[in-house]
């Protein structure tokens, strides 16, 4: 990889996503907004990469209503955050299979309640019951994605077994199904 310092046009220092994105998705992303401007067509390049040995992950890119999604997790613990008791400091998203995205923020307490149970439990009480995707994100912005814990990992399978999951990995931000993040959970009633 290259260690010298990016330098950014004002066109591109105005992107709002500022996570860690994957090279890939923030070359192309820094391409497209520094060439639509002036209209001139633009070009990336693919890099093949070799898998693992032994081990094939089912990863996903992100897509625009991804990228929509972390920022409303985003937003959410923004107007949330507090500073003072640390009682929210996670903010959480999940999109609807019809599109529609509920918010919610951590319940710090002795039995609390994660920012994706509170999400998840949001959406359910206006009547949803079939989820696609889901994050959070830590931090008084939401400055890094956060995986969920094993008790997420188990309710998203009671309440969301096909839903997938965005979360920061060692080659940056991915989606995943839940099935790869919980193999072999427990079923109730088995």
């Amino acid at each position: 990889m290259n260690n010298k310092p990016r330098t950014r046009n004002p066109e591109t220092s105005k992107l709002t996503f500022p996570l860690p994105l994957t090279e890939k998705l923030r070359r192309a992303t820094m391409i497209k907004r520094a060439h639509g401007a002036c209209g001139a067509k633009y070009k990336t390049t693919k890099r093949k990469s070799k898998p693992c040995a032994g081990a094939r992950r089912e990863k996903m890119k992100l897509t625009k209503k991804d990228l929509l999604l972390i920022q409303a997790a985003r937003e959410a613990i923004s107007a949330n955050y507090d500073e003072a008791n640390e009682m929210h400091t996670v903010g959480a998203a999940v999109r609807c299979k019809n599109g529609k995205v509920y918010v919610g923020v951590n319940v710090y307490s002795i039995h609390g309640a994660c920012a994706e149970q509170v999400a998840l439990g949001t959406a359910i009480t206006q009547g949803e019951r079939q989820f696609d995707t889901i994050v959070a994100v830590v931090g008084k912005r939401g400055e890094r994605l956060l995986p969920p814990c094993g008790n997420c990992r188990q309710i998203l399978a009671y309440y969301a077994p096909d839903c997938k999951v965005i979360l920061q990995t060692e080659k940056g931000a991915e989606k995943l199904p839940l099935s790869k993040l919980l193999p072999y959970q427990y079923v109730q009633g088995e």
